[in-house]
């Protein structure tokens, strides 16, 4: 199984609730974007989009000797996942598509109607002054009040959100290269992959936070619909990052698509009775 982060996060954080019961079971790889975490920057950041994404985890991939994987997307992982399909629908074996969009992800952003356009005022600010954005950019997460306003504006949950987890996210966050981070995003926000959905004929899990300001149910639902072998995991009073606040949730359900929808990738009767126990 591969992880593909959302932007802005690192292999650092996130995953590691729910890598802790699933690796037991899989081969789990997680990996950083370029300009992300342990991965040296792009010598072009505006080069970096979401089709290098995909290609760098073919790479990725390469280097391991892993043939196929299940790919696991969050956020604009989402995005990536769907294109490294489009590129190479042969290495697939099944996708778990955890709160992202299919595309231009900023137009349902805090389901506000002009978010789009104000993301595009925004990033054409950050790229032509990229001097002045390089220096505000830390400023806009000290830790402690990011966290309280994090909380409070429902980004993630109030309480279930783990504290270390948003630490790590903000610290990341604080040295990424603000030029890097808005042209990436721009690019998700011009990419789609609308077309491909009603011709992924193959196991997909999509995992739905029913308080994700980022990505809208409906979005989650509309895909759900589309994807001729898709199934839809609805996770109650989840934010944008549902899967970090309610963990549990997230592996037992991931481990049962895999068991009884993945080829070959059904769990041994040990690891089937270590699910139904804990269910």
């Amino acid at each position: 199984m591969i992880f593909c982060n959302g932007i802005g996060v690192s292999t650092a954080s996130f995953w590691q609730a729910s890598a802790q019961a699933l690796e037991k079971v899989y081969k789990l790889v997680h990996w950083d974007y370029r300009g992300h975490g342990l991965s040296d920057p792009p010598r072009d950041p505006e080069a970096l989009d979401i089709t290098r994404c995909a290609k760098d985890l073919a790479e990725v991939m390469d280097a391991l000797d892993i043939p196929e994987a299940v790919v696991v997307g969050h956020s604009m992982g989402v995005q990536v996942s769907f294109e490294f399909y489009r590129l190479f629908p042969e290495r697939v074996r099944g996708l778990v598509l955890v709160q992202g969009s299919f595309q231009r992800p900023f137009d349902t952003f805090m389901h506000f109607t002009h978010s789009a356009k104000i993301f595009k005022k925004i990033s054409e600010m950050v790229i032509e002054y990229p001097k002045l954005a390089r220096a505000v950019w830390p400023m806009f997460f000290p830790k402690g009040t990011a966290n309280k306003v994090a909380r409070m504006a429902g980004f993630v949950h109030p309480s279930l959100f783990p504290e270390v987890e948003l630490e790590i996210y903000l610290s990341h966050m604080s040295k990424l290269s603000p030029l890097l981070f808005f042209h990436l995003a721009r690019h998700m926000q011009k990419h789609s992959a609308e077309e491909l959905l009603e011709e992924i004929d193959l196991p997909a899990l999509i995992f739905a936070g029913e308080k994700d300001l980022f990505t809208p149910v409906e979005l989650s639902v509309e895909m759900y619909q589309r994807m001729p072998k898709a199934e839809l995991q609805l996770i109650r009073h989840g934010s944008h990052a549902a899967f970090v606040e309610q963990p549990e949730l997230f592996w037992m359900r991931m481990l049962f698509f895999l068991h009884h929808k993945v080829a070959d990738y059904g769990l041994s009767e040990e690891a089937l009775a270590l699910v139904t126990d804990r269910a």
